[in-house]
């Protein structure tokens, strides 16, 4: 299981967002000032039919933090949840 795979099962995605479970909220993208929300808040992902932003928990968590890679984004959730990463192979952190 990668260190992306043990977030989204263990991070929801509405923790991040501080929402209470599905619905919508305002978009995260850093290029769109949503004032109404338009991004969908599904159990393992989000969708704003406005701009097109589509993620899970670490994309969300990337966006509203300001990360450029997916693996900074991640290893920061991780800490921030107190999530236990599993250990991985040097090729591994490589490939993430």
């Amino acid at each position: 299981m990668s260190l992306f795979d043990t977030l989204r099962e263990q991070v929801a995605i509405e923790r991040v967002l501080g929402t209470n479970g599905g619905g919508k909220a305002r978009c995260v993208a850093p290029d769109h000032q949503d004032t109404n929300p338009s991004m969908h808040v599904y159990d393992d992902h989000v969708h704003c039919y406005s701009c097109g932003f589509h993620g899970d928990v670490t994309d969300v968590w990337a966006a509203l933090r300001g990360f450029d890679r997916s693996v900074e984004a991640a290893l920061d959730l991780a800490r921030e949840f107190g999530v236990e990463l599993p250990e991985m192979t040097p090729e591994a952190w490589q490939k993430a």
